[in-house]
């Protein structure tokens, strides 16, 4: 009865830890040129921006020439006027000037370099933003 039971246990663990094992193969590449993966990303933002004032995200992302990204957001009240843009790697403020309460834009960056999400107030009062950016 105890060799049965010693038996069981010993299959029962190999059954366990057969299911961690993944066997690895290797085949020399059919393709040449590198395959290119797509790499976007999206973050939601919620911010006030002083009357007068700049917000700048807190984290910054690469980007390559010729690649694009969408702003979309609103922004109360809407009569005031705000530029939404990029800060690129030159630190110049690359952007659109929305006065409409909401911008649905996709900006093309120029140059090779890390890019931060910028929003500019030039209105009298503060102004709540709320949106997405897709890069």
């Amino acid at each position: 009865m105890k060799r049965k039971r010693i038996v069981g246990v010993v299959l029962a663990l190999a059954v366990v830890f057969s299911c961690f094992t993944v066997p690895a193969f290797a085949q020399e590449s059919l393709r040449e040129e590198p395959i290119t993966l797509e790499r976007r990303a999206s973050g939601r933002f919620s911010i006030t921006v002083k009357a007068g004032g700049v917000r700048k995200a807190d984290t910054s992302f690469p980007l390559e020439k010729g690649d694009t990204v969408r702003i979309k957001a609103s922004y109360a009240p809407a009569d005031s006027t705000v530029n939404f843009g990029l800060t690129g790697p030159d630190n110049q403020f690359y952007y659109i000037p929305v006065s409409t309460g909401a911008i649905d834009e996709t900006i093309e960056v120029n140059q090779h370099g890390y890019y931060t999400l910028t929003i500019e107030n030039t209105s009298d009062s503060d102004v709540t933003v709320n949106g997405y950016v897709n890069y």
